[in-house]
C-alpha cells in the first residue's frame, strides 16, 4: 500500500498563525513530514517567510513586503491577528527556518518573485543539510533555478484543470513533483458532465493568435501616448510604465494589463483604444489561419462560440477578419461592453447573464490565468489555459469530438 507524504501548508495554520515558527513547531509536533512556506524579499534583499505580497492581512502593519526593511518587518506582530496567545510572534527569515529545521523536516519553499533566486541559492549553500524543494507557478523561474543548480529539487505548481502543458514543462526542467490545486485532482470526474457545456468563451490576443510584432507595436503606441499626454521623453515613459506596473503588481498581487498600467498614468480607457485604432496595424502581422479556422468551425458545430476581450470592437473585428474566423462567433464582448478591462467580476457577471445558462454550461478559454480565467473559476466555471493553437484540441477532447 502506498503511503502519503504529509506537508503542513504554511505550517499547522489551523493551530497557530500561518508561516510562523509557532506554526512550524505545531506541525512537527503533529507529525508532519514537511512544511510548505512562502518566500518574499524585503527591501534590503532578505528572504522572509510570508504568504502575501503585503503585510496587512497577517500582521499589525501595512504595505508591501518589498518596501519594508528587515528591521521594519521585525517590529511587526504576526501573531495577534490569529489569537492573543501568539502576540508578538515575528515574521521569520528563511535563514531562521533553515537553521531550525535542520535535516528533520523537508521544506517546500514556494517562490513568487524572480529576484528571490539570487538571494536563496547562496543561503541554501550555507545550510547543506537542509532538505529543500523549490516550487512555483512560474515555470520560467523554475527553469532559471534549474540552470543555476542542476541537482536542486523542483516542484511545478498547477492551477489549471488541464495537466498536459504543466507535465511537459515539469519533465523538461527535471522537476521532482507536480503539485495540482486540490480541486483539480479529481478533474476527470468533471469531464463526465461535459455534455452540459453549451457556451465556449474565448479570449483573443495570445489565445486565438500570437504575434510578437503586433504586441511590440501596441507597446510602442502606448509609450508614445503616455509621452504625448505627460509631455515627457520616451525614455522617461518606459521608466514610468515599469514603476507603475510594479506598483500594480504589488497591490493587485498579479501582473496588470497594459491598459491598467496606462490608466495609472492618466490615460483613459477610451483614449487608449482610440490611439490603438489609429496607430496599430494588425494587417502587418496577421494572415488567415486555416488550422484555427478548422478547429473553431468544428467547435461551432457543437457549441455557441463567444469572444470576451479587452480589445475594442473595431480592432477585434479587424483581427478576426484577418484570421478568417469573423463569422464563427455569436457575440463579441469587447471593451465597449463596460469600459472596464478584465479581470472584472461585475463585467463578467453581465457577460454570463447576457449569454444565459448555469456555470456548468460554460467553458472559458484564455492564455492568462490571472486575467482570463481566475474570476470565472471562482464562479465554478470550467476553464482552459492555452499557450498555442494546438492546445484548442483539448476542447475537442472535453466535448468528446475526438478521443
Amino acid at each position: 500500500m502506498r503511503s502519503f507524504w504529509i506537508w503542513a501548508h504554511r505550517g499547522a495554520s489551523s493551530e497557530a498563525p500561518e508561516n510562523t515558527l509557532a506554526a512550524f513547531l505545531a506541525a512537527e509536533k503533529a507529525g508532519a513530514q514537511g512544511i510548505e512556506l512562502d518566500i518574499h524579499l524585503t527591501r534590503d534583499g532578505v528572504p522572509v517567510v510570508i504568504h502575501d505580497v503585503r503585510v496587512d492581512r497577517t500582521t499589525d502593519g501595512s504595505g508591501p513586503v518589498s518596501r519594508l526593511t528587515l528591521a521594519e518587518l521585525r517590529r511587526l506582530d504576526a501573531g495577534s491577528w490569529f489569537a492573543p496567545d501568539f502576540a508578538g510572534e515575528p515574521i521569520p527569515t528563511l535563514e531562521e527556518v533553515l537553521a531550525w529545521a535542520g535535516d528533520r523536516l523537508r521544506l517546500n519553499l514556494e517562490i513568487k518573485d524572480a529576484g528571490t533566486r539570487q538571494a536563496i541559492l547562496p543561503l541554501l549553500a550555507r545550510y547543506p543539510a537542509a532538505r529543500v524543494l523549490i516550487s512555483s507557478f512560474d515555470y520560467r523561474l523554475l527553469a532559471a533555478f534549474r540552470r543555476a543548480d542542476g541537482g536542486l529539487p523542483l516542484g511545478v505548481l498547477l492551477e489549471s484543470a488541464f495537466w498536459g502543458r504543466a507535465l511537459r514543462l515539469a519533465v523538461a526542467i527535471g522537476a521532482e513533483s507536480l503539485h495540482p490545486r486540490e480541486d483539480r485532482v479529481g478533474f476527470a470526474r468533471m469531464l463526465r458532465n461535459s455534455s452540459q457545456i453549451q457556451s465556449l468563451v474565448f479570449d483573443l490576443d495570445g489565445t486565438l493568435y500570437k504575434s510578437d510584432g503586433l504586441a511590440k507595436e501596441i507597446q510602442t503606441m502606448a509609450a508614445a501616448l503616455v509621452a504625448d499626454t505627460r509631455g515627457v521623453s520616451l525614455k522617461e515613459v518606459r521608466m514610468l510604465l515599469q514603476k507603475s506596473k510594479q506598483r500594480l503588481m504589488e497591490s493587485l498581487e498579479q501582473e496588470p494589463t497594459l491598459t491598467q498600467t496606462c490608466q495609472t498614468l492618466g490615460i483613459e480607457v477610451a483614449e487608449f483604444h482610440r490611439a490603438m485604432q489609429q496607430q496599430v496595424r494588425p494587417e502587418r502581422y496577421l494572415d488567415a489561419d486555416p488550422i484555427l479556422q478548422a478547429l473553431l468551425e468544428s467547435l461551432a458545430e457543437e457549441c455557441n462560440l463567444y469572444l470576451y476581450t479587452n480589445n475594442s470592437l473595431p480592432m477585434t473585428e479587424k483581427i478576426l477578419a484577418l484570421l478568417g474566423i469573423e463569422s464563427l462567433f455569436r457575440r463579441l464582448y469587447t471593451i465597449e461592453f463596460s469600459w472596464t478591462p478584465k479581470p472584472d467580476s461585475e463585467t463578467l457577471q453581465r457577460v454570463l447573464e447576457d449569454i444565459g445558462g448555469p456555470p456548468e454550461s460554460f467553458l472559458f478559454v484564455g492564455d492568462r490565468e490571472q486575467i482570463d480565467l481566475k474570476v470565472p473559476r471562482t464562479l465554478g466555471i470550467l476553464t482552459l489555459l492555452v499557450t498555442e493553437t494546438a492546445d484548442l484540441l483539448q476542447i475537442h477532447q472535453i466535448l468528446g469530438i475526438i478521443p
